[in-house]
């Protein structure tokens, strides 16, 4: 296993962005009282979109230093 080129530039990506926000959205989950909680109807959703736009996110181009 080693580190990609230039690693640190790994934050600048949709998809790293994408998976950060579903991160803070659990926190801000697990820490959300439950009388709140029930105001969603459906929080799995919220975690599965996530998921997909992550994923969607890796395979488009997100810069001009991508492939090419």
């Amino acid at each position: 296993m080693k580190l990609i080129d230039e690693w640190w530039t790994v934050a600048r990506r949709w998809s790293a962005q994408i998976v950060a926000l579903g991160v803070v959205a659990q926190t801000v989950w697990a820490t959300m009282p439950g009388e709140a909680r029930q105001l969603f109807p459906a929080p799995e959703y919220i975690g599965i979109g996530l998921g997909i736009s992550a994923l969607i996110a890796m395979i488009l181009k997100q810069g001009k230093d991508d492939g090419e």
